[in-house]
């Protein structure tokens, strides 16, 4: 079996060399021949990306990250395919792109939904300690302000943060008497 060599790349549409060439990184694991691949169908991760950017529902995302969640995609179907299954990578790694693609998207929409939660909960809050300080009972105190918003947590590393400082020896916080 003859390796990959700049005299004849994957670019080729030859049916019967891309078959060798699948066994043999079946076979080997070659990183190389791996990348050959990869450079060989990176233009369907592009096309893939290309359709779902098109009909993507708002423009928060950028192309950039569609095409980089089709790379992953790419590099994991051409991890897993198996060509003694008889069906044609095109077919296989489709899926897998699309897959990857809506993958990343929600995770990346998740992660901007919990941003927005935060930053909602953290405006309602500042929000309701402004009402506390207007309504003329009396004013809020620096302290009393503070720990109002002790359990307001913005981040998972403040969460972490907050379990470390608890296990030091510290003032007790104290909270506002009801009056």
């Amino acid at each position: 079996m003859e390796s990959v060599s700049p005299e004849f790349p994957l670019d080729a549409v030859d049916p019967e060399r891309d078959r060798e060439r699948w066994a043999e990184f079946v076979r080997t694991r070659d990183v190389p021949l791996r990348n050959a691949l990869v450079s060989r169908y990176i233009g369907l991760a592009k096309i893939m990306a290309a359709r779902l950017y098109r009909r993507r529902a708002d423009n928060s995302v950028a192309f950039s990250d569609f095409l980089q969640y089709a790379r992953v995609g790419l590099l994991e179907s051409i991890d897993h395919y198996d060509p003694e299954r008889g069906v044609p990578f095109e077919a296989f790694s489709s899926y897998r792109i699309k897959g990857a693609i809506l993958n990343g998207l929600q995770t990346e929409s998740e992660i901007a939904s919990q941003r927005a939660f935060w930053a909602r909960r953290a405006r309602e809050r500042f929000e309701s300690l402004k009402e506390h300080e207007t309504r003329g009972d009396r004013r809020a105190s620096l302290e009393e302000l503070v720990n109002l918003t002790v359990g307001l947590a913005l981040s998972p590393s403040s969460n972490r943060t907050r379990a470390r400082s608890s296990t030091r020896r510290s003032r007790p916080i104290l909270m506002p008497s009801p009056n």
